[in-house]
């Protein structure tokens, strides 16, 4: 058959005829027709499965698997809505023993790559769709004759391959398809081949005019075909207007219009029109038969060269591998003998070892000693830099953290600050009297400092410390006196309470004395702070200054700690109570002990006095006789004073044995005591001149006359230690 030119005017429907098909698809009842169909397709025994025109959008469901129960061989799908060939509860394997698939006139985009499940397919109608392409497994459709893709959107016919049972195939009215591929050569049957031949540019419309064979030769050698590929003029059209009247006479229409003789010549003239045309189609397969004949021997030629090149190289290739297999052996061998020597040597001296190969043996060990300790001390540097680089990394992190934190709490500061500034600006330009307020707190804050100064100097002056243990001690005697007149007087003896009367008033002289030398020194620290003042060159932190220096200069020795009353009293008895700061160094020694201090000891702590030194020794040793067993009788026994309160000079202490007896064995032991006032509180307040110390420091203030002897109280003192 020759190559038809694709005309429309058969197949495509006018206008009015698509309005009415359009006006009466509103009108029909497409569920109805449906139901009837399927009801139709199950009940009777045709193989032919028909739902088109049913307005479906899917395939209704059960449909292959009916198609394969009842054993349908044609499928007709056609004039509907369908836009995948999916169905639910099935799948294209059912649909196997189909020869017929028509989906003509749906909205089909692309077909299923499992197409080719459908093996006895022969006849495929997919025109008037959506196509833009064709499945690649469709040429695995063995038993397909009949292809109609007309009327879609078609590209390219590359699928179309290989498929020897295809004798028709139908590419019209696709606009876009300007070539047709040389791959639809291996197609050997293909007789009829429906085309656009103003479309497609290659090949040209010259070879598509003159028919299938003529483009099909085209295609495999891309020459030009030679030759007459053409029927004589006039042969077809006579041929179809023959068979025309063959079917019209068929039909009983116009038989009586013609004779026999006439219809003899006629069917007489379109044999002869027939047998010549066979025997030109003869000639022209014959001749493509020769031509592919020759291009299958080109192609089997091409082949065994190539095979016979790929044979050559796996041969070299073997050569070469054999080559290096027999010089790997070789190798091998070669080693394995000189192994063998060197066992042989070492069984050799096995009984006497070589000197000579210790020591090289010595030497390799050292060498790989050497290579393993440089092996690990890379690694631990390795190791290290890496613990480094993680420190610094995190450190980074830390360091971008605290100024981003820094920034922020910059930034919040420099914002306070600026409310801060305008809340000062408001307050300062409302309240000018608030800066005379400021002025005071910044000089009441000076004085204070100026005060801790003060302290901090007095704290640290030697002759200060020095009163003050006088001024406790004598505290101390004033309490034991009150607290064993107490006693007395509930005893009701009347003559040693004269006597202890005269010992308290020296002793309340000799405590006025000590508060006057106190306030001396206090005086002359002031004026000490004076002459500071007058050097400060207006800094506001002087005071601040010169308090931190004097922390920072203070001796450890300087860090004076309270010592024992009885040695207090021998200390001042001997005249050398202002020497005590100068042995605090020896009391913080923990190796040194006091029976153990000597003259030495003595000059090395800073006393350069020898009658200071021998002051200190007898102080020391009168404590130690004191403080022994042996003299806890004598206590018990009141004793006389060893001279007369008119010989007794105003700096010594008088002795006051015979006051101090207790139950406790020492009249400097801590007395404890109640007020005679609330009997609650302990006593603290002295009263001078008397030198009682009988009430407590909130009693004190209810009392205008000593609540012991009535005296009249001038001055109350507040004590240290009572």
């Amino acid at each position: 058959m020759g190559c038809r030119i694709s005309s429309h005017d058969l197949s495509d429907s006018s206008p009015s005829e698509t309005m009415f098909r359009a006006s009466q698809s509103d009108q029909v009842n497409f569920k109805a027709r449906l139901e009837k169909k399927l009801c139709l397709a199950r009940e009777t025994p045709e193989l032919v499965f028909d739902i088109t025109q049913c307005n479906l959008k899917e395939i209704p469901q059960g449909v292959f698997v009916l198609c394969k129960v009842l054993r349908k061989e044609t499928l007709l799908l056609s004039e509907n809505k369908l836009t995948a060939l999916v169905c639910p509860g099935g799948s294209l394997g059912d649909l196997s023993l189909l020869t017929k698939l028509d989906l003509r006139s749906n909205r089909f985009r692309k077909l299923p790559d499992d197409v080719y499940k459908l093996e006895n397919l022969r006849e495929l109608v997919v025109s008037q769709n959506q196509l833009t392409t064709l499945p690649p497994t469709l040429n695995r459709l063995r038993k397909l004759e009949h292809l109609d893709i007309a009327d879609n959107c078609l590209k390219s016919l590359e699928q179309v391959s290989c498929m020897l049972q295809l004798r028709i195939l139908n590419v019209r009215g696709n606009p876009e398809l300007r070539k047709l591929p040389s791959q639809l050569a291996t197609c050997d049957s293909l007789v009829d081949l429906v085309l656009d031949i103003e479309n497609v540019q290659d090949p040209s419309p010259e070879v598509s005019q003159r028919g299938t064979l003529a483009i099909l030769q085209y295609l495999a050698t891309g020459l030009p075909p030679e030759g007459d590929f053409t029927a004589p003029d006039g042969v077809i059209e006579t041929a179809i207007v023959a068979s025309e009247d063959f079917l019209a006479a068929e039909r009983g229409s116009g038989w009586n219009n013609f004779t026999e003789t006439e219809d003899k010549q006629r069917v007489e003239k379109f044999m002869k029109l027939e047998r010549e045309a066979l025997e030109k189609n003869q000639e022209i397969e014959a001749k493509l038969h020769m031509e592919q004949q020759k291009r299958r021997e080109e192609l089997l030629k091409e082949l065994l060269h190539q095979q016979t090149e790929s044979d050559q190289k796996v041969f070299q290739l073997q050569q070469e591998k054999e080559i290096d297999r027999n010089r790997l052996i070789t190798d091998i061998l070669r080693e394995e003998e000189r192994w063998n020597g060197i066992l042989d040597e070492l069984i050799a001296l096995r009984g006497a070892p070589d000197p000579v190969l210790l020591e090289l043996e010595r030497v390799e060990q050292e060498k790989l000693l050497e290579q393993l300790r440089i092996h690990e001390s890379e690694l631990r540097k390795h190791e290290i830099l890496s613990a480094m680089t993680d420190l610094l990394a995190n450190e980074m992190n830390r360091v971008i953290s605290y100024q981003e934190q820094r920034d922020e709490t910059s930034r919040d500061v420099l914002a306070k600050e600026c409310e801060s500034n305008d809340i000062l600006e408001a307050v300062f330009r409302n309240h000018s009297n608030d800066k005379r307020q400021i002025v005071t707190e910044i000089n009441r804050d000076e004085e204070l400092q100026k005060a801790a100064v003060a302290t901090l100097i007095s704290k640290n002056d030697a002759r200060s410390w020095g009163l003050m243990e006088q001024l406790r001690i004598v505290e101390g005697q004033l309490a034991v006196m009150s607290r064993f007149e107490i006693d007395k007087k509930k005893l009701a003896t009347e003559e040693q309470i004269q006597d202890l009367a005269e010992r308290r008033l020296n002793l309340t002289l000799i405590l006025v004395d000590l508060l006057g030398q106190q306030e001396q020194r206090r005086q002359q620290l002031l004026d000490t702070l004076a002459s500071m003042e007058n050097s400060r060159n207006d800094r506001q932190d002087f005071w601040l200054l010169h308090y931190q220096r004097l922390l920072d200069d203070q001796p450890e020795e300087l860090e004076f700690q309270s010592v024992d009353p009885l040695l207090g009293y021998y200390f001042l008895l001997n005249g050398v109570v202002h020497c005590l700061p100068f042995l605090s160094k020896l009391w913080q020694n923990k190796q040194k002990t006091i029976d153990t201090i000597t003259e030495e000891d003595l000059i090395e702590a800073g006393v350069k006095k020898e009658k200071d030194r021998e002051g200190i020794i007898k102080s020391i040793r009168d404590f130690l006789e004191f403080s022994r067993p042996d003299t806890a009788d004598d206590l018990k026994k009141p004793s006389a004073p060893a001279e007369t309160p008119d010989q007794e000079s105003p700096g010594k202490v008088p002795e006051a044995k015979s006051a101090g007896g207790s139950d406790n064995g020492s009249e400097f032991q801590e007395v404890i005591a109640e007020c005679v006032v609330c009997m609650d509180a302990k006593i603290g307040i002295i009263f001078i001149p008397c030198g009682h110390l009988c009430v407590c420091t909130g009693c004190h203030q209810s009392v205008s006359n000593c609540p012991m002897c009535r005296a009249s109280i001038d001055q109350r003192i507040r004590v240290i230690q009572p």
